[in-house]
């Protein structure tokens, strides 16, 4: 899939709060807990995989252009369809594709973005535990700044392609 991502400031710090709220969910899951993940969401940054971007990786860090356009990588969300995969640190994605070519940090508003643009059917989050799965319906309440009555799934661990 190829979306185009704004320009983000180069550097590595890790976007926890995501994560936090990921960890907080699967260890006691209850609305409010969902609620901060999705707030979380709302505001975040997330790492996605990036293949043959227009611009040429090199092995340090790069700033990209305003509208530079990059193919991501999907997966194959539990339901069979296919989703966006991102991932809450560098640590997380290392672990999950370690021969990913190179990445780009986005905000999580970008993210839902491209999942309601591809029509995609959610966010796979943090596959390799503690993980979550956002489905498209969420996608687009997060999206508007809603977060009562949504579905959500959590986890320890995803088994899904990527």
């Amino acid at each position: 899939m190829r979306w185009p991502f704004r320009r983000r400031p180069v550097g590595d710090p890790a976007p926890t709060g995501i994560a936090a709220a990921i960890d907080t969910l699967c260890r006691e899951p209850s609305d409010a807990h969902r609620a901060a993940l999705y707030w979380a969401l709302g505001e975040g940054e997330l790492f996605v995989v990036v293949a043959d971007p227009e611009a040429t990786p090199s092995a340090s860090p790069a700033k990209l252009g305003q509208d530079t356009t990059m193919s991501v990588l999907t997966t194959t969300s539990p339901d069979g369809k296919p989703a966006l995969l991102a991932f809450t640190s560098l640590d997380q994605l290392q672990r999950r594709v370690p021969e990913a070519p190179c990445h780009a940090r986005v905000s999580s508003v970008e993210a839902l973005d491209i999942v309601l643009d591809q029509a995609l059917d959610g966010l796979v989050l943090d596959p390799d535990g503690p993980w979550a799965v956002v489905p498209r319906e969420d996608v687009a309440k997060i999206r508007d700044g809603e977060c009562r009555g949504i579905q959500f799934q959590v986890g320890r661990k995803l088994d899904v392609a990527s």
